[in-house]
């Protein structure tokens, strides 16, 4: 069994919570909120910000505590961005 699953803290986040406590209903015990720093999410909004017009249009993104959205229209092959 993976940390994930047995922790209920990130230990990449400095101890912090991490997302779907268990006071949340329909926690599934996975993910690290190491994305609720607002210095990993403006790093993470940076990469993306980078390809804007050259490999893709970004269209809307949100940093969540442990996971990403986004929407973008592609303008190359969809594997190739996602690669990089």
């Amino acid at each position: 069994m993976s940390w994930c699953r047995r922790s209920r803290v990130c230990p990449k986040s400095g101890g912090m919570p991490r997302a779907g406590a268990p006071s949340t209903p329909g926690w599934a015990g996975i993910g690290c909120c190491a994305l609720q720093h607002p210095e990993v999410a403006a790093l993470v909004e940076q990469t993306l910000l980078r390809f804007d017009g050259s490999r893709y249009r970004l269209l809307a993104w949100c940093v969540m505590p442990n996971h990403v959205h986004v929407l973008i229209d592609p303008l190359i092959r969809l594997s190739r961005i996602v690669q990089s």
